[in-house]
């Protein structure tokens, strides 16, 4: 028995649809469309989500999204239940305003921060090794959003037994309380917030998920998308498969990369000889900027440029790059 977390994307999404928290409130129609719309949001990076297996069938998930501020504060004002859902419902090429897009993201991390949402979680009762499930859940939901610049994190949660053991954890804060989801469909349910302020006086177990220190290395979105998935320990022919560009543009990004790391910094290169390439080094040095990304998340997560940055804007670069997740299957030249 083994049990791993994979990241969730639009490829895999469906596989959680037995799971999906309020499922017995959808019609199949709508849970369709609400599939679909997750897909399209982890596919635009507008959403976040992680699939805990056990045995390579899913035992549990998180799927979340940052949401507008103004937004937000509007719904904590007037809660409703199944906020996920609302957010959801709508065709995917329609996606509500109110869920960031990368610039949108990157501009609350280099301000006051983001609102976190989580659209759906559940975890299943019956896996073999509950403890372990539900364990990887949390370190995948603080793993998945390590990086960014949190103020918020809203989620609501479905039934007592949840309801009690968020309340005993002394984490979040009880916002609201639902008598029922929906017509019909006797479920309690409740929203619960953590600020940033809470964790730090709490010091709950959250809290490293508030700690941000802005990026240094000054990233293209390109960049970013490659170091991303080289983490995961792929070969350079992976990388262009999955990236969907020439092997031509994944070397010639990785020589970008490390040209911007010896200039910001160099001491992090300086002990296998930035310029000496041959004899094996590549390899060194590739394996020093991973290891310096895995410490520095927020390297690797949206930003808004500013002059520290001499890289072309990231955001801007992030804004095109949704507009053409639609279009991809062109082939990237160095």
């Amino acid at each position: 028995m083994s049990v791993l977390v994979a990241p969730m994307s639009s490829r895999n999404v469906a596989s959680c649809t037995d799971l999906w928290a309020d499922r017995a409130t959808y019609s199949q129609a709508a849970l369709n469309t609400v599939i679909r719309t997750a897909g399209q949001l982890l596919t635009e990076t507008r959403a976040l989500g992680s699939i805990v297996l056990e045995d390579s069938r899913p035992r549990a998930f998180g799927l979340s999204t940052f949401l507008d501020e103004t937004f937000v504060e509007k719904y904590l004002a007037d809660p409703y239940p199944q906020l996920g859902r609302h957010l959801l419902a709508t065709p995917s090429h329609s996606a509500p305003e109110c869920i960031l897009d990368v610039h949108g993201i990157g501009e609350r991390n280099s301000t006051a921060g983001n609102q976190l949402v989580v659209l759906s979680t559940n975890f299943d009762l019956t896996a073999k090794d509950p403890d372990g499930v539900l364990g990887a859940l949390m370190h995948a939901f603080q793993e998945t959003h390590r990086g960014y610049r949190i103020a918020r994190i809203i989620v609501e949660v479905l039934g007592e037994p949840a309801i009690e053991a968020l309340v005993s954890s002394g984490s979040f804060t009880l916002h609201h309380r639902f008598s029922t989801l929906a017509p019909n469909v006797k479920i309690p349910s409740c929203i619960a917030t953590l600020t940033r302020t809470e964790a730090g006086a709490r010091r709950t177990p959250l809290l490293p998920m508030f700690l941000y220190n802005p990026p240094t290395l000054g990233l293209t979105y390109a960049e970013q998308q490659l170091l991303r998935t080289a983490l995961s320990g792929c070969t350079d022919l992976t990388l262009s498969e999955t990236l969907n560009v020439s092997i031509a543009a994944v070397k010639a990004r990785w020589m970008r990369i490390q040209e911007r790391v010896g200039r910001r910094v160099p001491e992090l290169l300086g002990s296998v000889g930035q310029r000496r390439k041959a004899s094996g080094r590549g390899a060194q040095i590739r394996h020093l900027i991973l290891d310096y990304v895995r410490r520095h998340p927020s390297e690797l997560t949206p930003y808004v440029a500013t002059r520290r940055h001499a890289s072309p804007n990231v955001a801007a670069r992030a804004r095109a790059a949704s507009r053409e997740y639609r279009g991809r299957g062109v082939k990237e030249n160095p």
